[in-house]
């Protein structure tokens, strides 16, 4: 899929990206701070085993669940394809920017970005 899903109401567009919004791992946090400053310097490298031990605990938990985003926004999507139609009559929908016009906006906006720190450069030396 190209970004989420792309609705249309009257002229309008609306994107929507389905998903869940944050992942919480089942194993427990690692400890940080002064807390963690301190085993980190008593134990050694038993601190960074852990953190690599919880990480790589989490990471069945976080396939899963990109598995769930992506069969979530998979049903999403068959489920407004079908009800897809033609815009009312007498409603001009815009197309999309290509592509060119997004890389020459940014190309644009670096370009006035160098000639504002230059010219600022030049009048404060």
């Amino acid at each position: 899929m190209n970004n989420g899903l792309h609705l249309w109401h009257g002229p309008n567009r609306y994107r929507l990206a389905a998903g869940n919004v944050a992942y919480v791992p089942g194993a427990g946090t690692v400890a940080g701070g002064a807390v963690g400053g301190v085993l980190g310097g008593v134990f050694g490298g038993a601190a960074e085993l852990g953190v690599a031990g919880a990480s790589a605990a989490s990471i069945p938990g976080s396939l899963s669940l990109d598995q769930a985003n992506r069969a979530q926004a998979d049903t999403w999507f068959d489920l407004l394809r079908a009800r897809q139609t033609d815009p009312p009559a007498g409603v001009r929908v815009r197309p999309p920017w290509p592509n060119w016009a997004w890389w020459l906006g940014i190309f644009g906006f670096v370009l006035v970005l160098v000639a504002v720190i230059t010219g600022i450069t030049f009048a404060t030396s």
